[in-house]
């Protein structure tokens, strides 16, 4: 999976992926490469409640991301934004869900690390990096 090449600036933020070095170990051995998810979204403006999930989110796209187990910083620039969208968004400011996990070569889930979840604003991100830590896996 690659992310379009395009992006803006103001949209630009790193990830810090922080694999437990037993964990990184299996899977480097078993070959297994790393997808990171960023999911995109907004809490919904006033007007468009009917528009967003049942969380008050409005969707505002994705980016995958596939990496070699070992890398540590990711650099993201929000192409998987609809910008378009962003009017549906109070103050039209972005926020970013990040999560990762095990893939083999053809994409399927290997289920050999956990990954925490991290929430931020982009605003916030693109000052501070967004730390996904990981371990082994916990069904």
């Amino acid at each position: 999976c690659q992310a379009k090449e395009t992006g803006s600036p103001e949209t630009t933020f790193d990830i810090d992926l922080n694999i437990a070095p037993d964990t990184l170990k299996t899977l480097q051995a078993a070959g297994d490469k790393v997808t990171v998810d960023v999911y995109y979204f907004g809490p919904a403006t006033p007007e468009h409640q009917k528009d967003a999930d049942e969380e008050g989110r409005i969707r505002l796209g994705d980016d995958l991301f596939d990496v070699k187990p070992g890398v540590r910083t990711l650099k993201v620039t929000g192409a998987g934004i609809d910008r378009s969208l962003l009017g549906q968004v109070v103050n039209r400011e972005p926020h970013v869900m990040v999560w990762a996990y095990s893939t083999d070569t053809v994409g399927q889930n290997t289920q050999r690390i956990s990954c925490d979840y991290a929430f931020a604003a982009i605003r916030d991100a693109r000052t501070r990096p967004v730390k996904v830590t990981c371990g082994p896996y916990r069904p």
